[in-house]
């Protein structure tokens, strides 16, 4: 399965690649709250892929939502320096292999 990770253009979310790692950034973050929230068109994390959520200083918790009507595989890793939290629209978020 091939990595598909895009931003739905409502709250700033970026996405970058290098290699095999997808730097997520930018995101609305409300003024000195502690979540940082993302909204993503698709979210689709490929095997041996890493999804990268970069955060500032002060950011407990990750929010992010898929806003696309497809599932969301996720057979690669995710990493993030808070609490990382995903919600689909579809209502399915597939993780292959919760051991890595």
């Amino acid at each position: 399965m091939a990595t598909h990770i895009t931003s739905d253009s409502t709250l700033g979310t970026e996405v970058n690649q290098n290699g095999s790692v997808y730097s997520i950034s930018g995101g609305t973050r409300p003024e000195g709250a502690q979540n940082l929230f993302h909204s993503f068109g698709r979210f689709n994390v490929g095997t041996n892929d890493t999804a990268h959520f970069v955060s500032g200083a002060g950011v407990n918790n990750i929010i992010g939502r898929v806003t696309g009507g497809e599932a969301s595989i996720i057979d690669g890793m995710l990493e993030a320096g808070a609490n990382l939290f995903l919600s689909a629209r579809a209502e399915r978020i597939v993780k292959k292999d919760w051991s890595r």
